[in-house]
């Protein structure tokens, strides 16, 4: 594929070993639902892994469920496969360790056309209200995101990546 072509690659297992031996080929790599099932001895291995992926200035876009959300216990408990829970902060951190530049969160406001729509909005509604109230008032919330999802950008800066095996 040539540059600026467009193509989606199913990556067969071990994601830091599929990108092991492709240095700065990728502008953008998008990951949902996939980081949560990494084992927390391999986030940075699988992190480092799409930082050496990327391309000076290139893009990773991260989604997942939202352990700060209405539903953390049913989002993290409902499978096995499920390894690791993310608030904003220590997805945002996890990032910046590993050298992405310019993390930030994205909130993506729905247009509710229907009338089914905008009555589910409004029933969830107090429900996100109550938890953002208890995470601000017990919590470490950044970035004032309490749905269901998160959804994290990263750009590859000019750090050199710290690809490690030991962090297999």
């Amino acid at each position: 594929m040539g540059p600026g072509s467009r193509y989606s690659i199913d990556i067969p297992n071990d994601i830091g070993e599929f990108l092991s031996d492709k240095q700065e080929q990728f502008e953008f790599i998008h990951m949902s639902h996939v980081i949560e099932h990494v084992p927390k001895y391999s986030l940075l291995w699988v992190v480092d892994s799409l930082y050496w992926a990327l391309r000076r200035g290139g893009s990773v876009l991260l989604r997942t469920p939202n352990m700060e959300g209405p539903c953390a216990n049913s989002s993290l408990y409902v499978t096995m496969a499920h390894e690791y829970g993310f608030a904003g902060s220590n997805l945002m951190s996890l990032l910046d360790i590993c050298g992405f530049d310019d993390v930030r969160l994205l909130t993506f406001r729905q247009q509710s056309s229907s009338l089914k729509q905008r009555a589910g909005n409004l029933l969830r509604w107090p429900i996100l209200k109550l938890s953002q109230i208890r995470h601000r008032l017990f919590g470490v919330n950044q970035g004032a995101q309490f749905g269901s999802e998160l959804i994290v950008i990263g750009k590859r800066g000019a750090l050199p990546p710290y690809f490690d095996r030991r962090f297999k």
